[in-house]
């Protein structure tokens, strides 16, 4: 049993008022790329959005943020209209019309030079990923023997026979 499973074996009523709500916090963060909140409708949603895992691949989310104009600094959440945002689900146009609203909310946001330092990160972990995959390819492929002298084939010893009696 995984660990989706595990906690997906509770209700979300005995999630809720339990330590397990560290789980569900850790998971979210690890399958959505957030996590933290202490509202309780983030956590129901968090538990309804593993439950939909379930059926996917399970492979952690990984959306490239780089596409973004605006991308949250760390594990930053945007409040705005009674919602929480987090890199997977803030746009670009929602970002802009909280900052014409309230301008101080750039600083939630990445600059260029740390924007600049993600991409390299980024291309850096895609190289290695690829170098990676190339190399477990290549080990991958069985070698192939080329012997040029003919098959031998190990004699075989014939078993005496017994002697017929008289």
């Amino acid at each position: 049993m995984n660990e989706v499973d595990k906690l997906l074996s509770h209700s979300f009523d005995e999630i809720k008022g339990s330590s397990l709500v560290i789980e569900l916090l850790r998971l979210a963060l690890k399958y959505f790329g957030s996590g933290y909140t202490t509202c309780e409708k983030e956590y129901k949603q968090y538990y309804e959005q593993l439950k939909t895992l379930k059926t996917d691949n399970m492979e952690p989310v990984k959306k490239n943020l780089l596409e973004k104009k605006y991308i949250l600094r760390g594990s930053s959440l945007l409040y705005y209209n009674n919602t929480h945002f987090n890199n997977d689900t803030l746009t670009d146009q929602i970002a802009e019309s909280a900052i014409k609203k309230f301008p101080a909310l750039i600083g939630i946001f990445l600059n260029e030079k740390e924007r600049k330092v993600l991409e390299l990160k980024s291309n850096a972990g895609q190289a290695i990923a690829e170098a990676e995959s190339e190399v477990l390819k290549t080990d991958a492929e069985p070698e192939v023997e080329t012997d040029s002298s003919p098959a031998t084939k190990p004699e075989e010893k014939e078993e005496p026979k017994p002697k017929a009696k008289k």
